[in-house]
């Protein structure tokens, strides 16, 4: 069991450094590409038009010498080829070339007949390094899984072989007594209780075999004293009936044993929480370069730096969703690992309940227009709580609401005085959740419905920590086909502490 542990560990922590490793030549390999191409049709677009075909060709002669470039190409508005040059280094394998393109766009409408881009260049970069890199690294890993695994078998064998070899020879010894085996002593290389019991058992054993010798030479001469001579034989076998209990005792040291397996399960359970601090870690490493990639499509997508070319608009979109999508999974990643480990350092202020509702609305934006979201909460309703954090468990709550509720459903957000705290509600009309599930939908990376809705299964596990941190808690009443309403209490605001708080002057509706 051990060893298929220690196997499983290994091989999940390849799997995910393979992985890492083919994202990172993927991007590598697009941005040198994407680069390469870029430069090589300025280039071009200097020369032309007027340039004659040897000129072309020498400047594709020219750009293959560059490293990890092995073929590049210029082909004209119909796509006929211009000029093409291969590096010694093109690999017979088409797919270990990686492919980019860029239009040319050197002449303006009123000086060409045709007007728009003049053609395209195409560049092929090799990816045999990275490949030979990955291949590298699954040698690797798989030789290091083998050892971790040799050295967990031989391991375990090494604690079988200390620990049970020595209780069975016993037990065998003691059985082997009980027969009436007096003459072979018990030979035990242990130490501890196990030698100690072996030492008294070889003893007894020596005086039951000295017993046994007096009984019978005493026989022959003294038929009178048989009786009490079988007595003491028969006190001499209670003994040993005696020691043989003692040898179940040890048996039950055994079970202890299997206590220590169970300590050591603990101590992989420990392991898992290891990987929680690791997924924390990657995902803060991974969050500031992420953060630039998303602020530099972005500022591409504004225009402000030119028009984008439209075959490539649909792409930075693209990229853009799929950017702000990891973001956030990197966010939640990062608030579990920070709950985990007790370092969310709360900033609690008073913060009025209905501003901060409206405001996660007003950043939803279009998600809420085709629902009904009626905000109930007075407006002299405070709370005392990390403004940020608030925000966090309202996006949660009024996201997963909307998300379930069908198109024209009413949403509605409340929130009262109850018991020196502000118990707040989120009710939705949607699916509703079933009742053998009520418990396990704050658990992380729990979904009821992963196969319709996706999502990491990270948000109610946030909120719950977030609303913890803060002295509260949080439960759900709900019903399939009926809806869901999420409860959850926070501190009042310091105010409200010191005098009740009247339930007047509500919000408006929205």
């Amino acid at each position: 069991m051990v060893s298929a542990l220690i196997l499983l560990a290994c091989l999940t922590l390849t799997l995910f450094f393979i992985n890492r490793e083919e994202n990172i030549a993927r991007e590598v390999l697009k941005t040198q590409g994407t680069s390469s191409a870029r430069s090589l049709a300025r280039e071009v677009q200097m020369l032309l038009p007027g340039s004659t075909p040897e000129q072309l060709q020498s400047l594709l002669d020219r750009f293959v010498e560059e490293e990890d470039v092995v073929s590049c190409a210029i082909k004209d508005g119909k796509g006929q080829i211009l000029a093409e040059a291969r590096s010694g280094a093109y690999p017979p394998e088409p797919e270990q070339v990686a492919a980019f393109s860029h239009p040319i766009s050197g002449l303006s409408p009123e000086e060409s007949d045709v007007g728009g881009p003049l053609g395209s260049v195409w560049i092929g970069l090799s990816k045999s390094p990275w490949t030979a890199r990955i291949a590298s690294l699954e040698r690797s890993a798989t030789t290091i899984t083998f050892f971790v695994l040799l050295v967990g078998i031989l391991a375990t064998l090494l604690v079988v072989q200390i620990t049970v070899k020595p209780l069975r020879m016993l037990l065998d010894a003691t059985q082997r007594i009980a027969k009436g085996g007096l003459a072979e002593p018990v030979e035990i290389m242990s130490s501890g209780e196990i030698r100690d019991l072996s030492e008294a058992l070889n003893e007894m054993a020596s005086k039951l075999q000295q017993s046994r010798s007096q009984l019978e030479e005493y026989s022959k001469t003294l038929e009178k004293k048989a009786e009490e001579r079988t007595q003491e034989l028969k006190e001499r076998i209670r003994e040993l009936s005696d020691s043989r209990m003692a040898t179940l005792n040890i048996l039950e040291d055994v079970k202890e044993a299997e206590t220590e397996l169970e300590r050591v399960n603990e101590e992989l359970l420990a392991l898992d929480e290891m990987k929680s601090k690791f997924i924390g870690t990657i995902s803060h490493e991974l969050k500031t370069p992420f953060t630039a990639v998303k602020s530099n499509v972005d500022f591409i997508l504004s225009g402000k730096e030119g028009d984008v070319p439209r075959n490539l608009n649909q792409y930075l979109q693209t990229i853009q969703r799929n950017t702000n999508r990891v973001q956030k999974i990197m966010e939640d990643f990062l608030s579990v690992a920070q709950i985990h480990s007790g370092r969310t350092h709360l900033e609690p202020e008073d913060v009025k309940l209905g501003k901060a509702v409206r405001d996660c609305l007003a950043e939803m934006g279009p998600i809420h227009s085709k629902h009904s979201v009626k905000v109930e909460i007075p407006n002299n309703i405070s709370v005392y709580a990390d403004q940020n954090r608030l925000h966090d468990v309202y996006t949660n709550l009024l996201s997963n609401a909307l998300k379930f509720s069908p198109e024209g459903g009413e949403i509605r957000v409340s929130a009262r005085p109850h018991d020196g705290q502000v118990l707040s509600e989120v009710s939705d009309q949607g699916l509703g959740i079933p009742v053998d599930k009520l418990e396990s939908i704050f658990d992380e990376f729990y979904q009821v419905d992963r196969k319709n809705y996706g999502g990491t299964g990270l948000g109610l596990s946030i909120v719950k920590g977030i609303i913890q941190e803060h002295g509260g808690r949080i439960w759900v009443d709900s019903r399939p086909g009926e809806g869901s309403t999420f409860f959850f209490t926070l501190p009042a605001s310091k105010d409200a502490r010191d005098g009740p708080i009247e339930e007047s002057g509500k919000g408006s509706d929205r």
